[in-house]
């Protein structure tokens, strides 16, 4: 992780690697894939990882680009500092797409009650969002829980 940065703010520069990555592949500016979605200094500001999109706009982003949303935003994989076996199962589970198997999982697993990281806290609501997300494409549900995720370590920027 880079010095200085939460997570999140990890996070949230990965996504906008990813999606300038992908736009770019496509030859397309910033103001063709924001056109008729959002403006291009909304664009401009989720590629340089200063926004994170909600889940539907990240949607209507990924749908342009012609990618999944699982792979703009689990191109990195975010570990839990004190139990790698559940890093590791989660990584496998993503990796494989098995998305049911995910949220049984995280359901069952007494990971959550052992967390008092707030960063580890807001990874393991990431997850729970994005496998919820691509196993139902409910982006309401989903975007409950990205938003619980952001709460926990999310500072304005000044």
């Amino acid at each position: 992780m880079e010095a200085g940065l939460s997570k999140f703010e990890v996070m949230s520069q990965s996504l906008g690697k990813n999606i300038a990555s992908e736009r770019k592949k496509l030859k397309l500016t910033q103001k063709q894939l924001a056109s008729g979605i959002c403006s291009q200094s909304m664009i401009s500001n989720i590629e340089k990882g200063n926004y994170v999109p909600n889940a539907i706009l990240l949607s209507e982003i990924c749908q342009r680009l012609g990618i999944s949303v699982d792979r703009s935003l689990l191109s990195t994989y975010y570990g839990i500092a004190d139990d790698k076996e559940f890093s590791r199962n989660v990584e496998q589970m993503c990796n494989n797409h098995q998305y049911a198997e995910l949220i049984d999982y995280m359901d069952s697993s007494n990971v959550i009650a052992n967390l008092s990281q707030n960063e580890d806290l807001q990874i393991f609501y990431y997850y729970y969002g994005c496998g919820t997300y691509q196993l139902t494409k409910d982006a309401i549900s989903a975007l409950r829980y990205l938003n619980t995720a952001l709460k926990f370590t999310y500072s304005r920027r000044k």
